[in-house]
Protein backbone atom coordinates (compact mmCIF):
# COMPACT_ATOMS: atom_id res chain seq x y z
CA UNK A 1 0.00 0.00 0.00
CA UNK A 2 1.57 3.38 -1.15
CA UNK A 3 2.76 5.81 2.05
CA UNK A 4 1.33 9.23 2.21
CA UNK A 5 3.08 11.92 4.43
CA UNK A 6 0.23 14.61 6.22
CA UNK A 7 1.03 17.32 8.00
CA UNK A 8 -1.86 18.04 10.07
CA UNK A 9 -1.92 21.32 12.93
CA UNK A 10 -2.70 19.78 16.16
CA UNK A 11 -3.82 23.71 17.11
CA UNK A 12 -3.58 27.07 15.47
CA UNK A 13 -0.93 28.17 17.83
CA UNK A 14 1.61 24.90 17.59
CA UNK A 15 3.71 23.48 15.19
CA UNK A 16 2.54 20.72 12.55
CA UNK A 17 2.53 17.27 13.35
CA UNK A 18 3.81 15.00 10.55
CA UNK A 19 2.72 11.20 10.47
CA UNK A 20 3.66 8.83 8.06
CA UNK A 21 1.31 5.93 6.84
CA UNK A 22 -1.21 4.07 4.52
CA UNK A 23 -3.68 6.18 2.92
CA UNK A 24 -6.64 4.76 4.85
CA UNK A 25 -4.73 5.12 8.09
CA UNK A 26 -4.07 8.79 6.52
CA UNK A 27 -8.07 9.72 6.33
CA UNK A 28 -8.78 8.22 9.87
CA UNK A 29 -5.93 10.40 11.35
CA UNK A 30 -7.36 13.41 9.69
CA UNK A 31 -10.93 12.74 10.82
CA UNK A 32 -9.46 12.06 14.33
CA UNK A 33 -7.69 15.26 14.02
CA UNK A 34 -10.49 17.10 12.68
CA UNK A 35 -12.29 16.15 15.62
CA UNK A 36 -9.86 17.03 18.06
CA UNK A 37 -9.86 20.17 16.42
CA UNK A 38 -13.47 20.91 16.75
CA UNK A 39 -14.54 19.62 13.25
CA UNK A 40 -17.97 18.20 12.52
CA UNK A 41 -17.64 14.20 11.79
CA UNK A 42 -20.80 13.21 9.68
CA UNK A 43 -23.06 10.90 11.57
CA UNK A 44 -25.73 8.52 10.77
CA UNK A 45 -29.46 8.76 11.36
CA UNK A 46 -32.23 6.15 12.18
CA UNK A 47 -35.77 7.44 12.72
CA UNK A 48 -38.15 5.50 14.94
CA UNK A 49 -41.46 5.04 16.30
CA UNK A 50 -41.18 5.28 20.32
CA UNK A 51 -44.00 4.79 22.86
CA UNK A 52 -43.64 4.19 26.29
CA UNK A 53 -40.96 6.21 27.99
CA UNK A 54 -40.79 10.15 28.61
CA UNK A 55 -38.45 11.83 26.24
CA UNK A 56 -36.06 12.82 29.09
CA UNK A 57 -36.03 8.95 30.18
CA UNK A 58 -35.31 7.80 26.17
CA UNK A 59 -32.26 10.87 26.22
CA UNK A 60 -31.00 8.97 29.29
CA UNK A 61 -31.00 5.56 27.87
CA UNK A 62 -29.27 6.43 24.35
CA UNK A 63 -26.32 8.13 25.95
CA UNK A 64 -25.27 4.57 27.25
CA UNK A 65 -25.14 4.13 23.58
CA UNK A 66 -23.38 7.02 22.79
CA UNK A 67 -26.27 7.79 20.55
CA UNK A 68 -28.15 11.10 20.63
CA UNK A 69 -31.65 11.73 20.41
CA UNK A 70 -31.76 14.72 17.95
CA UNK A 71 -35.28 15.32 16.86
CA UNK A 72 -38.89 14.27 18.69
CA UNK A 73 -42.12 14.85 17.05
CA UNK A 74 -44.99 15.75 19.69
CA UNK A 75 -46.96 12.26 20.30
CA UNK A 76 -51.14 12.29 19.66
CA UNK A 77 -53.20 14.07 22.36
CA UNK A 78 -53.51 11.03 23.83
CA UNK A 79 -49.66 10.20 24.26
CA UNK A 80 -49.39 8.08 21.06
CA UNK A 81 -46.11 7.26 19.79
CA UNK A 82 -43.34 9.44 19.07
CA UNK A 83 -41.34 9.65 15.69
CA UNK A 84 -37.55 10.33 17.14
CA UNK A 85 -34.57 10.98 14.90
CA UNK A 86 -31.50 9.42 16.74
CA UNK A 87 -27.45 10.43 15.34
CA UNK A 88 -24.06 8.21 15.82
CA UNK A 89 -21.85 6.25 14.82
CA UNK A 90 -23.40 3.11 12.14
CA UNK A 91 -22.34 0.62 14.89
CA UNK A 92 -23.49 2.92 18.02
CA UNK A 93 -26.87 3.00 16.25
CA UNK A 94 -26.78 -1.10 15.40
CA UNK A 95 -26.12 -1.34 19.62
CA UNK A 96 -29.22 1.00 20.53
CA UNK A 97 -31.37 -0.99 18.28
CA UNK A 98 -30.13 -4.89 19.23
CA UNK A 99 -31.19 -3.54 22.59
CA UNK A 100 -34.25 -1.53 22.14
CA UNK A 101 -35.71 -1.68 18.92
CA UNK A 102 -35.51 -5.53 18.62
CA UNK A 103 -33.76 -5.17 15.59
CA UNK A 104 -31.50 -8.74 15.01
CA UNK A 105 -29.23 -7.87 11.81
CA UNK A 106 -25.78 -6.42 11.70
CA UNK A 107 -25.61 -4.11 8.97
CA UNK A 108 -26.67 -0.27 8.81
CA UNK A 109 -28.32 -1.07 5.97
CA UNK A 110 -30.12 -4.05 7.34
CA UNK A 111 -31.40 -2.12 10.60
CA UNK A 112 -32.66 1.02 7.86
CA UNK A 113 -34.56 -1.84 5.98
CA UNK A 114 -36.27 -2.54 9.09
CA UNK A 115 -37.34 0.92 10.07
CA UNK A 116 -38.21 1.52 6.53
CA UNK A 117 -36.26 4.14 5.56
CA UNK A 118 -34.73 2.72 2.53
CA UNK A 119 -34.12 5.95 0.07
CA UNK A 120 -34.31 8.32 3.25
CA UNK A 121 -31.68 10.85 5.08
Amino acid sequence: MASAVIQLAADINSSPITASCSRLAADELAKTNKMKMGGKMTKAKIISDISNISIRKLKEEVKKFSVEVVNVSPGNMNGGEYEVTFSGKKSDLISYAHAHLGFDGNTFNELREMLNMEGTI
